[in-house]
């Protein structure tokens, strides 16, 4: 149109100026995971209030220290049939996840298929905490620790001073080195920390079949006396048929299952 100032064409640096600016402004809100710690955790609920450790830098410079997170699920390994959990308490670390859409409404339902509570995507308030996430010079040594080492040895300690190993040969060991041998057979051994050899100890329908044996030969014993070959009393007999169906009953679990 006559008069009027063409404008001159965009310059190939301008446009990509542009397109980062409008893509890094996106990216801005935008969150992936990021190192925090516990700030509080209800064990009943295996919820916490999460503290994120790095603060976020803005393409201006401005620095974005996040909020508190409330009501984050913290993720132990578990099933219908069973779960893996500890304690946590102010100050352990872990990683925050933040999930591609909004995870309200699932997490106050019963697990099944549910809406996204909005079309936001991976939101602050949508968070998910793993425990155990640590720097390198930072790493929890705990007193309460299951570890297996190079060598397929698994050791279980708790903070009171316990401590029990476990091999590949079916040998448990404590902290003080007794020992205790389980072979394939399902013979059991045990041994103190002295250093001498094991021990195999007899249980269940082994150990009852011996005692049955041992007192039924006592019942029918019959001991030379001066007056003539004689048993033992009434009263020793009743005594002794009672000590054996007392032990055979120790020896049923309360499952109605017999001990071998």
């Amino acid at each position: 149109m006559p008069g009027e100032t063409k404008k001159p064409p965009l310059k190939e640096e301008d446009i990509v100026d542009t397109l980062n600016n409008f893509l890094f402004s996106r990216f801005e809100n935008i969150h992936t995971c990021l190192p925090a710690q516990v700030e509080s955790y209800t064990e009943s609920e295996r919820k916490a209030k999460i503290k994120v450790l790095i603060n976020l830098v803005r393409k201006n410079g401005d620095i974005l220290e996040v909020p508190i997170i409330d009501n984050v699920p913290v993720q132990f390994p578990s099933s219908s049939a069973f779960s893996l959990t500890f304690p946590l308490s102010k100050g352990d670390l872990g990683l925050v996840m933040f999930a591609e859409a909004g995870i309200g409404g699932y997490l106050s339902g019963t697990g099944t298929e549910t809406e996204a509570d909005s079309p936001a995507r991976f939101q602050l308030t949508d968070a998910v905490f793993i425990p155990g996430v640590s720097p390198f010079r930072a790493v929890p040594n705990s007193d309460n620790i299951i570890t297996v080492d190079s060598n397929n040895v698994m050791t279980i300690k708790v903070k009171e001073g316990s401590e029990v190993k476990l091999d590949g040969t079916g040998i448990i060991k404590d902290k003080a080195g007794s020992e205790i041998e389980l072979d394939g057979a399902g013979v059991i051994s045990i041994g103190g920390a002295s250093g001498g050899s094991l021990e195999k100890i007899v249980l269940g329908e082994t150990l009852q079949s011996a005692i049955d044996s041992l007192v039924n030969h006592l019942i029918i014993a019959v001991t030379a006396t001066a007056v003539g070959p004689a048993s033992f009393d009434p009263t020793t007999v009743a005594n002794l048929t009672a000590d054996l169906a007392s032990f055979a009953s120790a020896l049923i679990l309360s499952n109605g299952v017999k001990a071998n």
